[in-house]
């Protein structure tokens, strides 16, 4: 199977579905998919679509970072991607309560807290998609491989 990131970003709309025109004229039918191809997918495309942010990006704060991490309870590394912000906003929280300064604050209060760096990172990335067409459609493709996958997942 040709990986999305090697196929020219151009995605059209026929019979209600999202098909992929690949670099040698092959079409790949996100229907088609398995979740597992999906899974795959996404991760490039991700990757893909951060690396262009943050070379578009002069804000380093807003500046987006993927890693493979193994959540605790579980045996199945996956990819998390989050903001400079945060990264440092957690890596902050952790120090001050190992010194006793604070508790440990939980992630979901962390993204509340810093929920105007997102509005401003969220800004940044729709003002990146209007100027740059080929942003715009990895943010497309993303959005209907993520929509297959939660419509397999059901």
């Amino acid at each position: 199977m040709k990986s999305l990131t090697s196929l020219i970003v151009a995605a059209t709309f026929f019979c209600g579905t999202l098909s992929i025109a690949a670099a040698e004229d092959q079409v790949v039918v996100i229907q088609d998919l398995s979740r597992s191809e999906l899974r795959k997918e996404i991760v490039l495309i991700e990757q893909e679509l951060y690396q262009m942010f943050n070379d578009n990006n002069s804000a380093v704060e807003l500046e987006i970072k993927c890693e493979v991490l193994t959540r605790t309870g579980s045996h199945i590394p996956a990819q998390a991607c989050e903001p400079k912000f945060m990264r440092d906003a957690r890596a902050q929280n952790a120090a001050d309560s190992q010194f006793g300064i604070q508790t440990l604050i939980q992630d979901s209060k962390l993204r509340q807290y810093y929920a105007g760096d997102y509005e401003k990172l969220t800004v940044a990335m729709e003002d990146l998609a209007k100027v740059n067409g080929n942003f715009s459609q990895l943010v497309m493709i993303l959005n209907k491989l993520n929509a297959r996958l939660a419509q397999l997942e059901r």
